[in-house]
């Protein structure tokens, strides 16, 4: 191009000379292949080297995984909201209230739980089900209010037991200090075992992560905090239960408790497990599906 404009008498400044040698450059280039096979483009959003269609499976795998998770949390937030605007209001307004050191312990026990839940890891294999792409839907739905009702039937069953039981003056006023009595401790033990169940109940293992056995960081931690809980109803070491601001409770108010704590967990995994089973994530039509319902 260079020697054209010269034979023609046209005279070229610096840039344009600059100009036309890139372009003769990128015209003998371009029979050569600029982007490889395998190598990263702009529309690409992660290169795979691989010979088969393995990298899509793990995509797929993990992309499921991140959703389940995401489903489970919004289940586990929902339900500690709605319980703990059930404690902070109507329970409130009875002068049940929490020690510093209780409401330290229980917000600990919740993020170490919360931490160990977004660790999941996918199923190495990819399962034939899917998950429910959307927070609304029937089986969330129905999953949220029946444990809600669950818990919220075992917080006013606890009080009302534990009230009958604390004299009128040992009640606490909704602008008073906090103070232990009877009913302050059962409801604190109650709060305690619903936290615990809701993420024991709630968390979704197989087909998409791995199960709550296999997850043992998030397996141990559970059994810890349920330890923890039925050596505080136990009253098996004193100190302990005077460190987290609980007063001894009556011997068959401890039995009631611990009795309704495991009886909230069966009926929560009951919910949780029929609401999976009536309503499962939608599928796909198959090609013959397809075929039958464009068919007249």
């Amino acid at each position: 191009m260079l020697e054209e404009f010269k034979a023609q008498g046209i005279e070229m400044n610096e840039g344009a000379n600059k100009l036309t040698a890139w372009l003769e450059k990128l015209e003998a280039n371009a029979d050569s292949t600029i982007v490889k096979p395998g190598d990263a483009s702009m529309a690409a959003p992660f290169t795979a080297r691989e010979p088969s269609v393995s990298p899509v499976c793990d995509i797929v795998r993990q992309g499921r995984s991140t959703l389940v998770t995401t489903l489970q949390m919004f289940k586990i937030l929902g339900l500690m909201s709605l319980t703990t605007a059930y404690s902070l209001s109507i329970l409130y307004l009875e002068g049940i209230k929490l020690g510093d050191f209780q409401a330290t312990a229980t917000g600990l026990l919740s993020a170490a739980l919360f931490f160990m839940l977004s660790a999941s890891k996918p199923m190495r294999t990819l399962s034939s089900a899917r998950p429910h792409s959307k927070v609304f839907c029937k089986y969330i739905f129905l999953s949220i209010v029946g444990q809600f009702c669950v818990h919220v039937g075992f917080l006013i069953t606890v009080y009302n037991i534990s009230a009958a039981e604390t004299p009128k003056e040992q009640r606490l006023k909704p602008d008073s200090d906090f103070s232990p009595n009877i009913v302050n401790s059962a409801c604190f033990l109650c709060s305690f075992a619903l936290q615990t169940t809701t993420f024991a109940v709630n968390y979704i293992g197989h087909p998409f992560n791995i199960s709550i056995f296999e997850h043992k960081m998030l397996l141990y931690t559970l059994l810890a905090s349920s330890g923890i809980f039925f050596v505080l109803a136990a009253e098996a070491s004193p100190p302990l239960n005077e460190s987290v601001e609980l007063v001894s409770l009556p011997q068959w108010l401890r039995v009631k408790l611990v009795a309704g704590a495991v009886a909230d967990f069966l009926l929560s995994f009951s919910i949780e497990r029929t609401a999976r089973a009536l309503f499962p994530a939608a599928t796909p039509l198959s090609k013959e599906e397809e075929a039958r319902k464009l068919v007249p």
